[in-house]
């Protein structure tokens, strides 16, 4: 849609619509990529791990959505940590008892308007010892100061 309006633009609308398509593309295309390796290895570790057939999650709606809604917003993303929560979406998806479409809805609506810092306040806070694992941490000094 931007590009087409760059293109629209006399005289300068081209140039601008190329420099925008080799500026964004290559990030774009790389992000697809990427995205795509990690849905597909999630899947197969469903299949070895869990006994999930990949045949069954196509009639899976829930499913679908998740990995549909995840994806969007995955690529748009440079955040990791986002990245991650929306891969546990789509895996989460797939399992039995999963969310239904409109609690996972909501999931991937959060992560799209947290940060990269609320997502790891909300893993500090579910287990503060894994999540300071390899961290330098500094245990609170027990007793009165001493200087």
């Amino acid at each position: 849609m931007l590009l087409a309006a760059l293109g629209g633009i006399p005289v300068v609308g081209p140039a601008a619509q190329e420099l925008l398509q080799m500026i964004i593309a290559p990030p774009f295309v790389r992000r697809q990529g990427e995205w795509a390796e990690a849905v597909g290895t999630a899947i197969r570790t469903l299949e070895g791990e869990k006994g999930i057939e990949p045949d069954e999650l196509r009639d899976k709606p829930a499913f679908i959505h998740a990995v549909l809604a995840s994806t969007q917003l995955a690529i748009r993303t440079s955040q990791e940590e986002k990245r991650k929560a929306l891969l546990n979406a789509i895996t989460n998806a797939a399992l039995p008892g999963a969310p239904d479409v409109s609690e996972q809805h909501m999931f991937i609506a959060l992560v799209e308007r947290m940060t990269e810092w609320h997502i790891r306040a909300l893993r500090l806070f579910q287990n503060p010892a894994a999540a300071l694992v390899g961290r330098h941490y500094v245990p609170a000094i027990s007793g009165p100061f001493r200087g």
